[in-house]
């Protein structure tokens, strides 16, 4: 089914590059074959049999090549990085290939033109400025200085991504049992995976190097081979923060595992000090020279994402509030909430040893989902890694299942233990519920916006903001969409301070045309103050969500001139019924799109010859439209109803364009 939704995914570019279709051809028939080839018990034919190592390993190539077509054809189509991580990345190594520039002390502003990186790309603490630093170990960009000293430099930063999830791809199918090989090929294929390969997200490159850590991690000092794992996590880390946190359980789980099996701590302890001694040391290699040159600027850059106020964003509890509105005042909650969490989870990981054993590396993933900054990222790059790991681990050396007996406290080893996860836990609930009911500082809603017409954005929001606080407030505004948060937006008039207790008037306009959101898209204003540091989030602002749709859909035939042609316009809601509603006003207006722009129509609607026409719609919600041409043109006629709200001057629920060529 892999194969077979390549094919399909490819599909539609074979008509932009036709040697595609070659290639989309081929995956369907081999997913076909594939399908069946899977339900065939071979045991009973050895000659075929010895063949199926060979047809797996087709299938996993020939995944591969398609996630190569599939990534030309993205770079192909849309040029350019969609994150700010790729983009400093790039140029942080472009500074060292061209005069070993320390990057941890330049501005990664001209990053962003450079790499076409687009406005809304870019990270932003809750003031409203974008993060112009480098904030990432510096193996994140030493690894595109040997490419770029070669010579490439065009989406060297996505194509390595893509490169590394390949490769974490191949691995997987190795090291995974033939049984499980599948798997690898699933998440070869599984969309989210794939968009951030090729749209930005270094997590990639870390990724391969985890899954060589996670395969028989618990055969750590057995043998020399067994000290990669340690260099392979040391190299992560220094990719990104994301791996740091796996660490901490990894080295718990050896010491466990060692204690259990010789009842001797320090042995215990000896065993993960040797691991963390090669993990840190490999780390340091490519860090250190920063750290010993500018160590104020490396520390402030990588730690950033701790210590900065960040925007909240992500699928994780942050969620409930900025959707839900569930509290807001403290977004400094949600790390207290984020590191009970952690602690919780290590010491439930420690207290009932060996049951969690299993995910020694998935278990960060669950610790970032408490976090201000919950990103799907966080939550999912540990899990072929998790899985390597649970798959290829051996047996642990102290068996406890029988001692659990029916009593779930039984799982923990010992009293204290459970006394540790209960108060932590309790400490755990409290927090969040203390996240979820501080009241949001400042009452945010949106009063009223104005568009920019026929492009169907709005540019201009106003809104009402009143002070609940006993402090003056200076909020910072942004938008957020379906697609995620937006440049903040520009006070153009109103307060910028809002005093205690007082409401002001504030208009914002964007500052973009990538942050205007879409008429027809759902959207509320963020407000963030410093002073606490907190969020205040508008209503759900939705547009009217009606539309229009024509009958007949096209006029595949010319119209001789003269000829009365009847056009027909439902107004319909979101579910595409129509609003049987009689007195809607219905705009249907003509131009001709020629190659220079839009010229003037001539076609009589409804006995007028003018721009744009309005009917009223009867019990049915149709408005009828008769076109009768005046001129024979070879240049269509094109025509496209709409609605308007008169209010707030805009419109929405456009049908879409529809031509007739009218002839003699």
């Amino acid at each position: 089914m892999a194969i077979l939704n390549w094919s399909i995914s490819l599909y539609g570019a074979a008509s932009i590059f036709w040697p595609l279709d070659v290639l989309v051809v081929i995956a369907g028939f081999w997913g076909l074959v594939v399908a069946i080839v899977s339900w065939l018990d071979l045991e009973d034919y050895p000659a075929l049999a010895r063949w199926e190592n060979v047809f797996a390993w087709s299938n996993a190539l020939l995944v591969v090549v398609l996630i190569g077509a599939w990534t030309y054809v993205q770079f192909h189509g849309a040029p350019g990085y969609t994150t700010d991580e790729l983009s400093f990345d790039q140029y942080a190594a472009q500074l060292v290939a061209h005069g070993f520039h320390n990057p941890y002390v330049h501005s990664m502003k001209p990053a962003g033109p450079l790499f076409r990186l687009s406005p809304d790309g870019y990270t932003y603490t809750i003031t409203g400025q974008p993060v112009e630093q480098l904030s990432y170990p510096s193996l994140s960009f030493l690894v595109y200085v040997p490419f770029i000293l070669l010579g490439w430099t065009s989406e060297l930063a996505a194509g390595l991504n893509v490169a590394a999830w390949a490769l974490a791809v191949l691995l997987m199918f190795v090291l995974l049992p033939r049984s499980m090989r599948a798997a690898a090929l699933v998440f070869a294929s599984i969309d989210v995976y794939i968009a951030f390969a090729a749209g930005g997200v270094t997590d990639m490159l870390y990724i391969p190097l985890l899954i060589v850590a996670a395969y028989k991690w618990d055969r750590f000092g057995r043998s020399r081979s067994t000290y990669i794992a340690p260099v392979a996590v040391g190299l992560a880390m220094a990719i990104k923060q994301t791996p740091w946190p796996v660490v901490v359980f990894v080295l718990c789980a050896l010491a466990w595992d060692e204690y259990d099996r010789s009842g001797d701590a320090r042995e215990a302890a000896r065993r993960a000090g040797r691991y963390f001694a090669v993990v840190l040391g490999v780390f340091l290699i490519p860090n250190l020279p920063y750290m010993i040159a500018s160590p104020s600027a490396w520390f402030s850059g990588v730690f950033a994402l701790f210590v900065r106020n960040m925007v909240p964003t992500g699928q994780g509890l942050i969620s409930l509030t900025l959707f839900a509105h569930l509290g807001g005042g403290s977004l400094a909650a949600y790390t207290v909430v984020m590191i009970l969490a952690a602690l919780l989870l290590l010491a439930v990981f420690l207290g009932t040893y060996p049951l969690l054993r299993p995910a020694t590396f998935m278990l960060p993933s669950l610790a970032y989902f408490f976090a201000a900054r919950s990103q799907t990222n966080y939550l999912i790059a540990l899990i072929p890694v998790a899985l390597v790991g649970a798959i290829t681990a051996g047996p642990p050396a102290a068996r406890r299942v029988p001692a659990v007996g029916r009593r779930v406290a039984g799982v923990v080893r010992d009293r204290r233990w459970r006394r540790a996860i209960a108060a932590l836990g309790v400490l755990g609930v409290a927090a969040i519920i203390y996240a979820f009911s501080s009241t949001s500082p400042l009452t945010v809603t949106i009063v009223g916006q104005r568009t920019t017409g026929f492009l169907g954005g709005i540019k201009t929001l106003i809104v009402k903001v009143h002070n609940g606080t006993s402090s003056p407030q200076t909020p910072a505004y942004t938008v957020q969409t379906s697609h995620g948060d937006t440049t903040f937006w520009k006070i153009q008039a109103g307060p910028k301070t809002i005093a205690p207790g007082h409401t002001g008037r504030v208009e914002l306009v964007a500052r973009n045309y990538q942050a205007e959101p879409g008429l027809s898209d759902g959207f509320s204003v963020l407000a963030f103050t410093e002073h606490p540091a907190a969020v205040s989030v508008s209503h759900r602002f939705l547009i009217n969500l009606w539309r229009t749709a024509t009958s007949p859909q096209a006029f595949d035939n010319s119209v001789p001139v003269g000829r009365r042609v009847l056009l027909k316009v439902t107004v319909l809601d979101h579910f595409n019924s129509p609003v049987r509603q009689a007195g809607i006003p219905v705009y249907l207006t003509q131009v001709r799109q020629t190659s220079v722009g839009f010229r003037r129509a001539f076609a009589k609607i409804n006995g007028h010859i003018q721009k744009t026409v309005v009917a009223m719609t009867n019990r049915q919600g149709t408005a009828t439209f008769y076109l009768v041409g005046t001129k024979a043109d070879i240049v269509p006629t094109t025509l496209s109803a709409h609605l308007l709200n008169k209010q707030a001057n805009y419109v929405y629920g456009s049908s879409g364009y529809i031509n007739i060529r009218f002839e003699k």
